[in-house]
């Protein structure tokens, strides 16, 4: 069979389509037969060296979405089954992954939102709920608003009865997107068209602040944040993406009852495997009640390279899948 495998260390030039050898069976697992898997930006880190990974040669890959081909006595129920889920180098024809880390997701759902789903949706249904605990009425503040997880956090939180919604994107088609979305205010918080965003934010709260931040960013946006954070207000810290981590000095939390709170939903799929299945389930019902997605670009496995650079390009917007049913 085939894989897209991180060859060595560094940019998108490095994965190959390349041949690798069937694995063999194991019998507490599934068998499943890629259909779609996206990318993400843990992905490019993870070609990169920057996060925890073997060493190269690898398949690279998060979640996907499938066809069980065969499965232990427990779960033959899912055998022939469309699943959705995670597993460790999604990005191949067939792989192999346990069945607490998939559930099964109806034909009727367009397949190419099912497969963008399981990553970001889960990210920011947790996110918004165990991380952030959203309450209706307050105001949320999204950095990367374009992106897939922002989008979600933004349909979610309109969802969840926020009272205000602040998007920070990189430009200006970015900022209309995420009106489009459903964000009240859109506010380009980097590049050569970067406003003071945590001045604009106090200025249309009068003075209040945004009461939760959604930030995958960190760095000196941790400056802006503090800034436009309200008493009592919760800062959740999901990602890396500027390169440099975020510094909350601890005279800043006390004395107002503020909070910075760090979520990973590696973290949980690596130490609470237990925890998966019930958000891969609220995932579903989201898609089940109409939760869409924008897709970026769908490219077949050959290609995965310009998939990559698309996602660091900066400029996509929405989710980018690797497609796999038409080898």
């Amino acid at each position: 069979m085939k894989s897209v495998q991180v060859t060595a260390y560094g940019g998108p030039e490095v994965l190959r389509w390349v041949d690798v050898p069937n694995f063999l069976p194991e019998p507490d697992l599934l068998k499943v037969r890629v259909e779609l898997a996206s990318v993400n930006f843990a992905d490019t880190m993870v070609r990169r060296g920057r996060y925890l990974a073997s060493q190269p040669p690898f398949t690279t890959g998060i979640d996907f979405m499938g066809v069980v081909i065969d499965a232990p006595h427990e779960h033959e129920a899912l055998r022939g089954r469309r699943v959705i889920g995670f597993g460790d180098g999604t990005m191949a024809e067939e792989i192999s992954v346990d069945a607490s880390m998939v559930t099964p997701i109806d034909d009727s759902i367009d397949p190419l939102f099912a497969a963008a789903a399981p990553l970001v949706l889960c990210t920011a249904l947790e996110l918004i709920d165990r991380a952030g605990r959203l309450k209706p009425g307050e105001r949320v503040a999204i950095y990367a608003a374009s992106g897939g997880v922002g989008r979600s956090l933004i349909r979610l939180a309109r969802a969840y009865g926020a009272g205000e919604i602040f998007a920070l994107v990189g430009n200006s088609d970015k900022a209309q997107q995420s009106l489009e979305v459903g964000a009240d205010h859109a506010l380009i918080y980097r590049g050569p068209d970067a406003v003071d965003y945590s001045a604009e934010i106090l200025s249309k709260t009068d003075g209040h602040g945004v009461d939760l931040i959604f930030n995958s960013v960190a760095g000196t946006t941790f400056d802006s944040d503090f800034k436009m954070m309200a008493n009592f207000g919760r800062l959740v810290v999901f990602g890396i993406s500027s390169g440099d981590p975020g510094n909350a000095p601890s005279n800043l939390l006390h004395p107002t009852s503020r909070s910075v709170i760090g979520y990973s939903f590696s973290n949980l799929r690596r130490n609470r495997p237990y925890e998966v299945k019930p958000v891969l389930r609220r995932a579903v019902d989201q898609l089940e009640q109409g939760m869409e997605f924008e897709i970026a670009g769908v490219f077949p496995p050959v290609a995965a390279d310009r998939a990559h650079q698309l996602l660091e390009s900066g400029e996509s917007s929405g989710k980018i899948l690797i497609d796999f049913r038409n080898l």
